[in-house]
């Protein structure tokens, strides 16, 4: 739902609804709970250059029975009963080709995300947000994307922790920022790729690639993609035991896919090998063109607790396999229907 109210000012939002049950050993339903709830947005434009955004959400637990509220518990710890949070709330200055955001903020990108895929609950939850500065600028045939991020807030609490904080639960990790630097090109009408550097104090630096190479013959679309991250640990936190009973350490991860499309069908084939630790992914970023699983930890909100020390990875020496196959059916009269 979307109302232009005062010329300048866009207001949605949307409602969300979702049942859960608890079963016994012989599979009859005992106890039955649902959730309700409420994501709303206002953006509003200043001037030609300058905007603000504001997004917040309220949830409520429906039904009495404590047993059944805990499958639901994992969206905001120790408060069943449901909850309010802030989502983002930042200014933006932009022109023709650059913007500049600071506030509160989604950022997405392969190494540090706000919507992270394979989450149960992420329908009834806001994204996590960042406190940032972001420029972003387009070139000719390219772009650039530079943030500075100074603490980071999980997507149902309201409240931002430092870095270090945020990942190991206490303040033993010293953290002050995070700064990460995208570039994107297009090298020719067929071929693009992308750069992405992360360095986060005291932790890790890692360096991220992609190249896609796309032809079209007979009214049949080819994509090719290859990428490749390479993941080096700081001194200070080589070693350091994780919430999987691992050690943290340099590491990489390589991919490839391809796919194969014709009038709504689509075929696509990806395999990804991750080295010899694992691949620390601390903010929810995701890049294996497979999507294999990540460690414990990924869904885990922090609600004061802290993350588990350094959860969210990819596992150690893992081989992942994708196999998709994608049917768009307005070509059957079927106008949004994909399967």
């Amino acid at each position: 739902i979307t109302v232009t109210a005062l010329q300048a000012t866009d207001v949605n939002g949307f409602v969300k609804y979702m049942s859960a049950g608890a079963s016994n050993q012989d599979n009859a339903i005992d106890n039955q709970s649902s959730v309700l709830g409420i994501e709303l947005g206002i953006n509003h434009q200043f001037n030609d250059s300058f905007s603000g955004k504001v997004t917040g959400m309220a949830v409520e637990t429906l039904g009495s029975d404590n047993d059944c509220r805990r499958i639901i518990d994992s969206m905001k710890y120790n408060n069943p009963d449901g909850f309010s949070v802030l989502g983002e709330a930042y200014l933006k200055y932009e022109n023709d080709n650059s913007e500049i955001t600071i506030g509160r903020q989604k950022i997405n990108t392969p190494l540090l995300a706000s919507n992270p895929t394979g989450m149960t609950y992420q329908t009834l939850v806001l994204s996590g947000t960042f406190e940032a500065l972001r420029y972003q600028r387009e070139l000719n045939d390219a772009s650039i994307d530079f943030s500075i991020i100074s603490k980071y807030k999980q997507r149902t609490s309201d409240e931002f922790y430092d870095l270090g904080e945020n990942i190991t639960g206490d303040a033993s990790l010293d953290m002050n920022h995070i700064a990460m630097l995208g570039y994107s090109t297009n090298i020719n009408k067929n071929t693009e790729y992308q750069l992405w550097g992360l360095k986060a104090e005291n932790l890790t630096n890692i360096l991220y690639g992609d190249i896609d190479y796309k032809i079209k013959s007979n009214g049949i679309n080819i994509d090719f993609a290859f990428q490749g991250l390479k993941q080096n640990i700081d001194s200070a936190s080589k070693n350091v035991t994780t919430s999987e009973g691992t050690t943290v350490d340099n590491s990489s991860l390589v991919g490839a896919k391809v796919s194969v499309s014709k009038n709504g069908s689509k075929l696509m084939l990806a395999v990804s090998k991750t080295g010899d630790n694992q691949v620390i992914l601390p903010w929810d970023g995701t890049p294996a063109f497979t999507k294999i699983c990540v460690t414990n930890g990924l869904t885990r909100s922090i609600i004061g607790n802290g993350l588990l020390k350094y959860a969210g990875a990819y596992a150690a020496e893992t081989n992942g396999l994708k196999l998709a196959y994608i049917q768009d059916f307005a070509k059957y009269g079927i106008s949004g229907l994909k399967s």
